[in-house]
């Protein structure tokens, strides 16, 4: 005789709810998928083999750096070599980041996806935020990887002089930060997109927006908005015959072309080479980097002077507009302290963490399940 099982027969339990996943996020559970992650990425010997030829190429790239400038200023410039050293280091470093990045996490979610494992991990007890923050880690600590090995190279430039520690320790946090923003975007295109050659290529296309396409609608925008202003121009028009320092001025109503940078500042704010350079001038005086031979203080002194819209000029600085002269000791106080806009690296700081916390989102959002849609050929399990 069959016996047949009920919902009466097993009782209330019958309908079995699925587990629940639990916290929203916790910290078991983000190291747990971070941990399977990097024991993947660590099985592959390409991976070592990526990390040797990294410092391998990096260092060769620092030792050509160091070899020309010391050939090519060592017996001309009485400014140390340490600033120019330090900079070019950290803009070829960071450049190299930014292209290896991308790659670390463009394809964690829809690679485990298209191969059936993360539907295991969704089915465990791990949140969908445990998930996300674990993957973004994992990503971000392979990232770290790469400028931890460089980091001999950057401290290099100590040696030279001219660099403070202070400096370096800022431009490490900087290029972490945005090296962690990067891997964010890149994971939550792995998310969106089906395909793993669709999420790296639009995660390639995120770095090239933030970092040289801001820099290009920077230029047509100013191209846009160049107009002519009617300003007083004012000019020295007797000099001490003692001095040589300017003693009369001629004042004038003139034209003077104005690119109006001061409205579009905000577009270099996020780029991850103003980041770096703008930070690493914190605690120092930012002067007209136009004529420095700081890479990273040029660039710092180029957006501030953005922000600012105005830049003084020599006639500006002796001369008033009553057509009296300033005296030589405020005149080139005003010449070596110029009036530069703040610091646009906070602005750039605040931009990022809204990127990168949208880009969180987004994917936590993409691995929540029940999945309301799913994309066409998207296996569960």
């Amino acid at each position: 005789m069959a016996t047949h099982i009920t919902a009466e027969t097993l009782g209330p339990d019958a309908n079995p709810q699925p587990a629940p996943h639990g916290k929203f996020v916790t910290w078991h559970g983000v190291k747990t998928v971070a941990r399977l992650e990097l024991i993947q990425r660590l099985r592959s010997s390409r991976w070592k083999i990526a990390l040797v030829l990294w410092f391998l190429g990096v260092g060769a790239i620092c030792l050509l750096i160091s070899g020309a400038l010391t050939t090519s200023y060592g017996y001309v410039s009485t400014t140390p070599l340490g600033p120019v050293m330090f900079g070019m280091n950290v803009y070829f470093i960071l450049f190299m980041g930014l292209l290896i990045t991308p790659t670390l996490a463009s394809t964690s979610i829809n690679g485990d996806r298209n191969q059936g494992t993360l539907a295991i991990l969704q089915a465990s007890l791990l949140s969908p935020m445990d998930i996300t923050l674990g993957k973004l880690l994992a990503s971000w600590t392979s990232a770290m990887a790469f400028l931890v090995v460089s980091i001999p190279f950057i401290i290099w430039s100590l040696a030279a002089g001219g660099v403070s520690l202070a400096s370096i320790l800022w431009v490490l946090l900087s290029m972490s930060f945005v090296l962690l923003v990067v891997c964010a975007v890149s994971l939550y295109m792995s998310a969106r997109m089906t395909k793993t050659s669709a999420s790296t290529v639009m995660s390639y296309l995120y770095v090239a927006f933030i970092s040289g396409i801001t820099v290009l609608l920077v230029g047509l925008g100013a191209a846009v908005l160049y107009e002519d202003n009617q300003v007083l121009e004012m000019s020295p028009s007797q000099y001490s015959e003692t001095t040589g320092d300017p003693i009369a001025c001629t004042v004038q109503d003139s034209y003077r072309s104005d690119s109006n940078l001061d409205k579009l500042w905000w577009l270099l704010a996020p780029n991850p080479f103003v980041i770096v350079a703008d930070s690493s001038m914190i605690g120092q005086h930012v002067t007209d980097g136009f004529s420095s031979e700081d890479p990273l203080m040029a660039v710092s002194s180029a957006v501030r002077v953005a922000r600012s819209g105005d830049n003084l000029s020599y006639n500006e600085a002796w001369c008033r507009e009553d057509g009296t002269t300033r005296s030589a000791e405020e005149a080139n106080r005003l010449m070596s302290n110029p009036e530069l806009g703040g610091p646009v690296w906070p602005w750039g700081i605040a931009l990022n963490i809204l990127i990168g916390g949208a880009a969180v989102y987004g994917t936590y959002r993409r691995l929540n399940v029940p999945y309301k849609q799913l994309a066409k050929g998207v296996r569960i399990a």
